[in-house]
């Protein structure tokens, strides 16, 4: 309201100006023909009223003087009651005569005094006749309004500024009021469910609202809350699996140490490796877990170089070879690797998936069976392909075979079966060179395991 009245008051004085400033235009021109018909200016010196008739006749003569009592010969027609009261209506105190030496001839001494010397705003408009200057004429533009009717219009117009402000003022509580309610409820909703969330009840949910921001805000908590449920069910299962494969070995251990012990069982070599063999396999089961945990907090050192994967393959293919003679299983060995196709990894993080992936081959893979390994350059990647011969494994459990813990048929032991963490770790390892990890169903009878790990140019150009 205040920046509106404002503006609209200084438009509304700059109009009334550049209206009086044509005013003054014609009253120059009045005023060079009647000094022009007398040779001086008695006229207006021993006639004070003339001066202000001529200041009227001036107004009228303007375009907002024609607008506002009509051209043509409407002034001869004015009442003189009516041209009276526009005389003392429309004429300006701050408009005075000088001379052609600027010595002031008319106009009101408090007029004078003020504006003198204030030539900054004051002008001094030349009066010419005859090719000379006879006079000025002094004039101050308006630095407030003065004119009754002008003051009257402003009032009227600030008025109406007033009530329409108050009207959208109204207008404005009324849509804020349920709008501020309706956004507010579910800010509150949200923050009760976050303080529930943040107290362990991730089956708390948000009621979406709509497709606005909050609609937004609403999805993404209860992604949150969704994620962290399954982390939570994640974690639980994982120390209840942690817990199963450690009370297996450790039960299988004190009962035959208590068997020693009472005397069920006589003491022998065999009983002792026996043992031995438990607390291997409890040793390799607390060095996978070690393993898989830094493994999963990212502690597990990398030092990463530009190398070529055929010679870590071969390596581990060479250390292999002699266990899987032993089964009669045999190993094809592809390599389409060119000398540039090389990958930045670890060489001995490389070697470590390497060797989990042909044990597990070596493991589940029956006698006389076949493995095929090739490494293949393609779309910015290097492709290492594992496939073995039977048994398979039932498209179901594909999936979950980088599961940690998980092993697809329960009734295998360690002996045969492992620890179940050997490619959650393989998962681990290939995601940290920003590769990536997938078992499908081999043509050869069992499973395939397809490693890809981008190349070095590659990585780098990401």
């Amino acid at each position: 309201l205040y920046l509106v009245q404002w503006s609209f008051d200084r438009g509304f004085l700059e109009y009334v100006n550049r209206i009086e400033r044509e005013t003054q235009q014609n009253l120059v021109a009045v005023l060079a023909d009647e000094y022009q018909i007398h040779g001086d200016w008695s006229f207006v010196t021993d006639d004070t009223r003339y001066w202000r008739e001529l200041y009227l006749r001036s107004f009228l003569q303007s375009e907002a003087g024609k607008a506002r009592l009509g051209s043509g010969d409407a002034e001869s027609r004015l009442p003189s009651w009516h041209r009276s009261k526009l005389v003392r209506g429309h004429f300006r105190a701050g408009v005075a005569l000088f001379d052609a030496n600027k010595e002031l001839l008319i106009g009101r001494n408090r007029w004078h005094k003020t504006h003198q010397g204030n030539g900054n705003k004051t002008s001094f408009l030349p009066i010419s006749v005859n090719g000379g200057t006879a006079g000025f004429l002094a004039v101050t533009p308006r630095m407030a309004l003065s004119d009754v009717h002008d003051l009257r219009f402003s009032r009227n117009l600030g008025r109406t500024f007033l009530i329409s402000a108050a009207l959208m003022l109204v207008v404005s509580l009324a849509l804020a009021l349920p709008l501020s309610r309706r956004l507010v409820r579910p800010v509150k909703e949200l923050t009760g469910a976050t303080r529930e969330l943040a107290a362990g009840n991730y089956n708390v949910r948000s009621a979406p609202y709509g497709n606005d921001e909050l609609g937004e805000l609403s999805r993404n908590f209860n992604t949150l809350a969704e994620t962290l449920k399954r982390n939570e069910t994640a974690r639980q299962q994982w120390i209840a699996d942690i817990s199963h494969e450690l009370r297996t070995p450790v039960s299988i251990l004190q009962g035959e140490i208590e068997a020693l012990q009472d005397g069920v069982r006589q003491y022998s070599q065999e009983r002792v490796a026996g043992l031995h063999q438990e607390i291997t396999n409890l040793g390799r089961l607390v060095d996978d877990l070690h393993e898989l945990t830094m493994s999963d907090i990212g502690a597990l050192d990398y030092r990463k170089q530009d190398l070529s994967v055929h010679p870590v393959m071969e390596d581990c293919l060479k250390q292999f070879s002699s266990r899987f003679s032993e089964k009669d299983i045999i190993v094809a060995y592809v390599n389409k690797l060119a000398e540039q196709d090389r990958v930045f990894a670890d060489p001995y993080r490389l070697r470590q998936l390497f060797t989990n992936l042909l044990k597990n081959s070596f493991d589940y893979t029956d006698g006389n069976g076949r493995l095929q390994v090739e490494l293949l350059a393609g779309n910015g990647c290097v492709n290492i392909t594992l496939e073995d011969s039977a048994p398979p494994v039932p498209s179901g459990d594909l999936p979950r075979l980088f599961e940690r813990l998980y092993r697809v048929e329960s009734s295998r032991n360690r002996a045969t079966g492992g620890t179940g963490l050997g490619l959650a770790i393989c998962r681990n390892i290939v995601e940290a060179h920003d590769g990536s990890i997938a078992a499908s169903p081999s043509s050869l009878g069992g499973i395939k395991i397809l490693v890809t790990l981008p190349l070095a140019y590659h990585h780098e150009r990401v």
